[in-house]
């Protein structure tokens, strides 16, 4: 019997099923783990993604990247 193959990128599946049930942003959490979803300019999309910049970038810093 022939294995069945599963679909090549399911996370994008559901991201966008997660965009279409997403709860309303409504408060500061819901927000911040919503915030690819918000408009631009929005202050809490706007920190949210500060804050993983910089995370990223102490990150990258602390693994001492070869050149």
């Amino acid at each position: 019997m022939p294995s069945r193959r599963r679909p090549p990128h399911p996370p994008m599946f559901t991201r966008l099923l997660f965009s279409f049930f997403a709860p309303l942003a409504t408060s500061t959490p819901v927000r911040m783990a919503t915030w690819l979803l918000l408009p631009p300019g929005t202050p809490a999309g706007t920190w949210t993604a500060l804050l993983l910049q910089s995370a990223g970038t102490a990150a990258y810093a602390c693994a001492r990247p070869r050149w």
